[in-house]
């Protein structure tokens, strides 16, 4: 069901394998004797524009993409980026909750050609919104609720006096207490610019946990899709429907006097 990151007694290591004449990168897992160190690792960062600042300073994602929408096939393109020393595909899914895509494709493209080692949910300190609910929400209806165990919450801040009031903020707040719970209670603070390299390095070590917390496991496509178990089902009950329609129809036309 998951995807090992190792075997038994060994440490796993990731590297970039180039796919020639694509536009995605997969990877792979190999040995290597260099405890708990990533070369290369795959994240997922969703949520609302709100809670980020793009610019060429931004660290994970730098300038803003635009998405395409409107259509039912689509790519999302990995941006490649490279923090304490390691190599990054940072797929950008940020607003795309708000964007109308054909699920099934976001969901084959990202977990079936990649291994990904976290979801950041990125969510503005103080200022949960409905919004922000909804983005979980579709986190879960593309990717199923196996999603949560690899979900993180990245909590960004404009000052950082806004980050000493974090914890009475949980408490105050149920709604949020209720997402932290979620997503197993973890979460890290960066600024909207995401341009510190020390919480990068942060949000690095954080990642480092969560795969060892996971059994050094990604998330793959073999995990259930919850998104096209509902479209299967939806299209067998609409079948049915039919069935049924067609059946009564000819009941009807050969009781008529």
């Amino acid at each position: 069901m998951y995807s090992e990151g190792g075997g038994k007694g060994i440490k796993a290591r990731w590297r970039e394998r180039h796919r020639e004449g694509s536009g995605y990168i997969s990877l792979r897992p190999v040995q290597s004797s260099m405890d708990n160190k990533f070369p290369s690792l795959s994240i997922v960062l969703f949520g609302s524009s709100s809670s980020v600042q793009f610019g060429h300073e931004n660290l994970l994602l730098g300038e803003k993409q635009t998405h395409v929408e409107n259509t039912e096939v689509s790519r999302i393109e990995p941006l490649q980026k490279k923090i304490s020393e390691c190599h990054i595909s940072v797929f950008n899914m940020i607003d795309l909750h708000e964007a109308e895509l054909y699920l099934d494709c976001v969901h084959g493209q990202l977990v079936n050609e990649n291994e990904i080692h976290v979801f950041i949910f990125v969510v503005r300190l103080g200022q949960l919104s409905n919004d922000d609910k909804m983005s979980l929400e579709w986190l879960q209806s593309v990717f199923g609720a196996k999603v949560l165990q690899f979900v993180m919450i990245l909590f960004t801040y404009e000052r950082e006096e806004e980050c000493n009031t974090i914890k009475d903020d949980l408490k105050r707040n149920p709604d949020l207490e209720q997402l932290l719970e979620k997503c197993g209670g973890r979460y890290l603070t960066c600024n909207k610019m995401m341009n510190n390299q020390s919480e990068m390095r942060d949000l690095m070590k954080k990642i480092e946990h969560l795969f060892n917390e996971n059994q050094q496991q990604c998330f793959t496509g073999e995990m259930p899709n919850t998104a096209s178990i509902r479209k299967k089902e939806l299209e067998s009950s609409e079948h049915q429907c039919g069935k049924n329609s067609v059946f009564f129809s000819l009941i009807s036309i050969k009781h008529t006097p």
